[in-house]
């Protein structure tokens, strides 16, 4: 289903809507191909996740369309794909266009908080096949919310969680949920998620389990936070990234592995 965010071209504020058009023709998805979607076969969130926030930009006359999703893992940082924010020619987003929704599992409710900067990694930028799918947010001001903490590596066999505002339904775009949706599910070894394209798992990449191909991550869930319980508290060990096909739910779910670019992410925050 390649990259599931919602892709946009602009070159300037006034034909962002215009010109909206999927980053990718593959499965990654933000809403826009729209690549921002809920997750398939889910429920409602059986908790807050008050790090969890929406990435926003104006689309159709709403100025709070959902894009993606981020996860708050410093005062004023978030961290998300960074298909979310760069678009197929290589060019970063203007953070003008953008701001986050957070403190509510209800992407319409919660505080607007505005973007300052973008830092996309640079593999991805550099067009490493899959590599660097991650990019970091800094927003204007620190939001009244708990960051979540970065995790480790996780093991094959393992529990996670997804959680995400992408479509329930792969081929209706009208079903993006307001209320986040979550899917517990397993990590499989790297060997599931080579799918023979473009979109295969490259290193330091989480794969995950979408069961029975009847639930997981679609359009609008990318750059949502892969969960683990560790110790009794959940951290992120993975972004949603993409997976393979055409379409949602053809394979199992490639997530950028948060462990492979902590380096990256703690340097770029004390910068």
């Amino acid at each position: 289903m390649k990259r599931k965010t919602i892709a946009v071209v602009m070159a300037a504020v006034a034909v962002a809507a215009a010109s909206a058009t999927a980053l990718v023709t593959g499965n990654a998805f933000a809403e826009d191909s729209d690549p921002s979607t809920k997750i398939i076969g889910g429920k409602p969130a059986s908790e807050d996740y008050p790090f969890m926030a929406s990435l926003q930009y104006e689309k159709n006359g709403n100025p709070d369309s959902h894009r993606c999703g981020t996860a708050l893992i410093d005062d004023q940082w978030v961290l998300t794909a960074a298909h979310c924010v760069v678009n197929d020619d290589g060019t970063v987003w203007d953070p003008s266009l953008l701001h986050i929704k957070i403190g509510s599992t209800d992407n319409t409710q919660g505080t607007d908080v505005k973007i300052e900067k973008i830092v996309a990694n640079p593999d991805y930028l550099a067009g490493k096949e899959n590599s660097g799918d991650i990019a970091l947010l800094h927003l204007a001001e620190a939001p009244d919310a708990p960051v979540i903490k970065l995790g480790g590596q996780p093991e094959v066999g393992s529990d996670v969680r997804e959680i995400g505002w992408g479509r329930t339904v792969g081929d209706d775009p009208n079903s993006m949920p307001k209320e986040l949706q979550e899917l517990d599910t397993k990590v499989l070894d790297n060997e599931k998620c080579v799918f023979g394209d473009e979109w295969d798992i490259t290193k330091g990449d989480v794969c995950v389990e979408s069961p029975g191909n009847q639930a997981g991550a679609c359009n609008g869930d990318s750059g949502s936070p892969l969960l683990q319980k560790v110790d009794g508290e959940w951290v992120t060990v993975g972004v949603d990234s993409r997976s393979g096909g055409s379409k949602c739910l053809e394979t199992d779910e490639v997530y950028t592995g948060v462990a492979h670019y902590t380096d990256w992410i703690k340097s770029t925050i004390d910068a």
